[in-house]
């Protein structure tokens, strides 16, 4: 077995490690008593303090809720829904761990300020324009081009996104100069 590594007077951004617990988990991993910023006494695995996995006694992740109540126990489902798509629609265009990033942020795809909480934006903003997520439904920009805004954005369902992405291919190998509003050389001016 290990020998213990002392790690009280230990202190990370919002707890301190007090002392040395008696318990212990199935893989002999010793816990500490810790002292939490919101004043709240807890265990944590010492594993987890090392590797910096303990952030807090939990209220962390209540202050994170708390900011805009979609993620609280009492959120209507919908709210959590179409938080999870706002959170991974930002991810996609930031996150360069994400899966989906090479299909996003990295061909230039971005979120609107008034989205975007590292520009000033908010979810609130995102749910005043565009509402809660439909049951299965998904964030799609119109044609699947140009940023997530509210003017390019909509709650589609698959087939919805599977039917633009056949118009796009087939605009794309059938352009109709009329609907980008462009004249090839010669032809008179488009009227709608």
């Amino acid at each position: 077995m290990n020998k213990v590594k002392n790690m009280i007077g230990y202190q990370s951004e919002f707890f301190e490690v007090l002392g040395q617990s008696d318990k212990t988990d199935k893989s002999y991993c010793t816990y500490w008593y810790c002292q939490c910023t919101c004043g709240r006494l807890f265990e944590a695995r010492g594993h987890d303090i090392r590797r910096g996995r303990q952030k807090s006694c939990g209220c962390l992740s209540e202050r994170k809720t708390r900011k805009h109540g979609a993620l609280s126990k009492n959120a209507r489902p919908e709210a959590r829904k179409t938080y999870t798509s706002w959170s991974n629609m930002l991810a996609r265009c930031y996150n360069p761990k994400s899966t989906s990033y090479r299909y996003y942020g990295a061909k230039g795809v971005s979120v609107c300020a008034r989205w975007n909480p590292k520009a000033g934006g908010s979810f609130a903003n995102f749910l005043a324009d565009i509402g809660y997520r439909p049951f299965g439904a998904t964030i799609s920009r119109w044609l699947d081009t140009g940023n997530y805004e509210p003017g390019n954005c909509l709650w589609q369902t698959r087939e919805q996104q599977e039917l633009h992405r056949f118009c796009k291919r087939i605009l794309r190998e059938y352009p109709v100069p009329a609907l980008y509003g462009l004249r090839t050389a010669g032809s008179p001016q488009p009227t709608i």
